[in-house]
């Protein structure tokens, strides 16, 4: 038996676009109690949809990590529809549970997760900052394990998997693009006066009525880098299709952004994000074609990033020429503190006590949650990608649809990878939500063994289509 490659239905399709509304919805609503009740509303009318179409949580949950209020939510919007999939289709967790088991990489990001929780009694005895720092752990590396789980629960579909992050791709960048062009500065409610917040700390947040974006270069550059290959790789997989025009168009959106906003980091992690997906098409079969198309992309994007960094006047310009042409880095100093701080906490000191900033999140693991937890997080970050760049010469050569899928997550954990050598993703919810989400669905997808589907969750084996809608390809039935 195989999975099902089933059109979008009515329900699947009135999800997105509720999905769509309430990610706007800040905007008219703010991040407060209104936002707390149209989530309850939002929730309730997907669980409603989920009896005509399983997968229709699947895809809101997706869609939802781009939601501008998961900056500021004790629990990301996306993460608590990953609780609801894993309460509403419990008969599904153990199947869901022994096809990620068979990848290292999920079950290293389940035990760094299980040390966390053995470590929090041991960082600070008040039950109150025990329950912020379970809030903290679920957020991040409980993020991960739960978001991979509920994909294989809702959406195991090569083809949905596909579709859900190519929706969120483009979503994404236009609320940023939204936010940026259409904005203004301002302090968003709920972090305190103006007293302790500097001019040049209002004008990082963005604001449209009662929604409002961060755009400091250190939080947004990294998933602006990731959204340009996750786009690039969707335009390439599309071909020569007014939906590949779409994924082309949100690239260059991206790298406009990323450009404008001068992240040295970040700009080589995007380079680095665009040579993974060359050598993934290069590796199929290294062709005239196919050389000079990569020639090509490297050139225009050389080109342009020439041009935009040294002839115009750009922030970039100044910022590589005192790193590069000085020989200055100004994480050293962070980086020296946080190892040392590493070397004296062992079990880590927790999130909500950031006694070093240590400005790398691969870093910052490792002194908040101490060696066991920091090392599992790197091993299985490392693992997936060495998963995936597998695939790349594997499976991946001879289906279009896979190697699209492989490309997307290899890419995009290609520049969290090197970008977190500078940078902390996790210090905002919403786009560590984006990245990761970038990542996991492809590789949640991917880790399924579709001869499995049937036997165990019928439901997601091939059945009747229920009004279709779109098909982004021909329908694939069940066979022996």
């Amino acid at each position: 038996m195989m999975i099902s490659e089933r059109r979008l239905t009515f329900a699947v399709v009135a999800a997105i676009g509720a999905s769509i509304g309430f990610n706007l919805s800040p905007i008219w609503v703010g991040n407060g109690l209104w936002l707390n009740v149209l989530f309850l509303v939002y929730a309730g009318f997907l669980v409603f949809l989920h009896f005509m179409d399983t997968r229709v949580l699947g895809y809101a949950m997706v869609l939802t990590a781009c939601n501008p209020a998961n900056y500021v939510a004790n629990l990301s919007f996306s993460l608590a529809l990953a609780i609801i999939i894993l309460l509403v289709r419990i008969e599904a967790l153990g199947w869901a549970a022994r096809q990620l088991a068979r990848r290292g990489w999920w079950v290293l990001f389940l035990l760094a997760f299980v040390f966390i929780a053995l470590s929090i009694p041991r960082w600070i005895p008040n039950t109150r900052i025990w329950i912020t720092e379970v809030k903290q752990a679920v957020s991040r590396i409980g993020y991960i394990v739960m978001f991979s789980l509920a994909v294989v629960m809702t959406i195991p579909s090569k083809k949905d998997a596909l579709r859900s992050v190519s929706i969120l791709a483009v979503m994404a960048v236009s609320i940023l693009v939204l936010f940026y062009v259409w904005g203004v500065p301002g302090i968003p409610i709920g972090t305190g006066s103006g007293d302790w917040m500097t001019h040049a700390t209002r004008e990082v947040f963005m604001q449209i009525g009662q929604g409002y974006m961060n755009f400091n270069r250190t939080s947004v550059c990294i998933v602006l880098a990731a959204l340009a290959v996750v786009n690039l790789a969707l335009g390439i997989g599309r071909g020569r299709t007014s939906f590949a025009l779409i994924f082309h168009g949100a690239a260059i959106a991206s790298v406009a952004l990323l450009m404008r906003l001068a992240s040295t980091g970040s700009a080589f992690a995007m380079v680095c994000g665009m040579a993974v997906i060359a050598f993934g098409y290069l590796a199929l079969r290294p062709t005239a074609g196919r050389v000079i198309s990569t020639v090509l992309l490297f050139s225009v994007v050389g080109g342009a990033l020439f041009w935009a960094v040294f002839r115009t006047e750009n922030r970039l310009a100044e910022r590589i020429a005192l790193k590069v042409g000085e020989g200055r880095i100004d994480r050293w100093p962070l980086w020296v503190e946080g190892i040392t701080y590493t070397l004296q906490t062992p079990i880590g000191t927790g999130w909500t006590d950031r006694t070093t900033a240590a400005h790398s999140d691969w870093l910052l693991y490792f002194v908040n949650y101490g060696w066991l937890s920091g090392l599992g997080y790197f091993l299985g970050s490392a693992w997936l990608f060495w998963q995936l760049a597998r695939q790349v010469l594997g499976e991946a050569r001879s289906r279009p649809e896979t190697r699209t899928l492989v490309l997307v997550a290899l890419a995009s954990l290609t520049v969290y990878g090197v970008n977190s050598i500078l940078d902390m993703l996790s210090a905002n919810l919403t786009y560590y939500n984006i990245v990761w989400a970038c990542i996991l669905t492809p590789s949640a997808a991917l880790a399924v063994e579709e001869d499995t589907v049937a036997h165990l969750v019928p439901d997601l084996a091939v059945g009747a289509v229920r009004m279709p809608i779109w098909s982004s390809g021909a329908e694939t039935d069940a066979g022996a």
